[in-house]
């Protein structure tokens, strides 16, 4: 993975139950979302309200924050 680059690429989108944001280099990441209860309990609407940094993926509202790295090597 090259480091931060992958962060800043990421596009955002709502969340549904396998679709995750995609990088702009291709690569897409699709994992249940029932591995993730916060975000399955969550509307739509606010699983979109996603915030990206150089960490990963949070949720502030919904106190749920997810490391891009991470959800790399548990599902590749």
């Amino acid at each position: 993975m090259a480091g931060n680059r992958c962060f800043e690429s990421l596009q955002r989108h709502a969340l549904t139950t396998r679709s995750w944001p995609n990088l702009a280099d291709g690569r897409h990441l699709s994992m249940p979302l029932s591995d993730f209860p916060r975000l399955l309990g969550a509307t739509p609407e606010q699983r979109a309200r996603m915030r990206i940094s150089a960490a990963g993926l949070h949720w502030d509202e919904l106190d749920e924050d997810l490391s891009i790295a991470a959800l790399f090597r548990a599902y590749s």
